[in-house]
């Protein structure tokens, strides 16, 4: 095929479409309001509820190589979502073995619940769980033993993007 030449599967007929005879007036015409109906679309969702911002995480924790106290909360202060329903996505990785819960928080309502079916996280290993929070809801985490948190990254996923 040559430099610039376009390409089409065996059996495509460039001057077919839909079974019909197109000229390729016709198909710039169609390209042409494909690419109009794509910059419209763009220009409706630029600072509106799907402005594209909202398809990138937000960060809302990071922490690295901290000591942690067994049954103790992680984070200074409960995390809370900008945007809520949405997912919270952490990973986390500890020097010692040990179960990892999340403290869920809504209302002055806090349950304590074990991520991992309960089990616990291996030394050194690195985990990531989804969680998700509604109108309300705040978040932190607790380690059931005295370690060192390799890592921690919080994240907050709107609009399904994962």
């Amino acid at each position: 095929m040559a430099e610039g030449e376009l390409y089409f599967p065996e059996g495509v007929n460039i001057k077919k479409w839909g079974g019909t005879k197109q000229s390729g007036a016709d198909l710039a015409l169609l390209l042409q309001s494909l690419i109009t109906a794509i910059s419209e679309l763009k220009d409706v969702m630029q600072g509106t509820a799907l402005d594209i911002e909202m398809l990138q995480p937000i960060a809302k924790a990071s922490l690295h190589d901290e000591a942690v106290a067994a049954d103790s909360d992680i984070l200074g202060s409960p995390a809370e979502p900008e945007r809520t329903p949405c997912l919270f996505r952490v990973m986390a990785g500890f020097d010692a073995a040990g179960a990892l819960s999340a403290v869920v928080t809504n209302g002055g309502d806090s349950q304590v619940v074990k991520l991992n079916s309960g089990n616990d996280l291996a030394a050194s290993a690195l985990y990531i769980f989804d969680l998700l929070l509604d109108e309300g809801d705040s978040i932190n985490f607790r380690y059931s033993v005295a370690a060192t948190l390799k890592v921690l990254r919080l994240q907050e996923i709107d609009i399904g993007v994962q």
